[in-house]
């Protein structure tokens, strides 16, 4: 195991809202963010950040998640079949 990814809800949704999209996109965004750190990615803070290759690869992801046609999707589960790595969002009540 390489570690935990957290997000909080909260923010996410602040972040939806300051963003114009919907919570569901914004917690897939910020799940995929931090597996990208997990798995070593990493990103240069201001101006560049967004076009860096975290940013990038980041962004591909959650338009693969999001339009994955996977059951249970619309409740925001979704996965990426993207070289080998999973990212499955699950409740705070689902994971116990």
């Amino acid at each position: 195991m390489l570690g935990d990814v957290y997000v909080g809800m909260e923010q996410s949704r602040r972040q939806a809202l300051e963003e114009g999209v919907s919570e569901t996109e914004e917690l897939v965004r910020l799940a995929v963010h931090g597996t990208l750190h997990l798995l070593g990615w990493d990103h240069p803070d201001g101006q560049e950040r967004d076009a860096s290759p975290h940013y990038r690869r980041q962004e591909q992801l959650v338009r693969e998640i999001l339009s994955t046609d996977t059951p249970g999707a619309s409740d925001g589960v979704g996965s990426a079949h993207d070289g080998g790595v999973g990212i499955r969002v699950r409740s705070k009540t689902e994971v116990g």
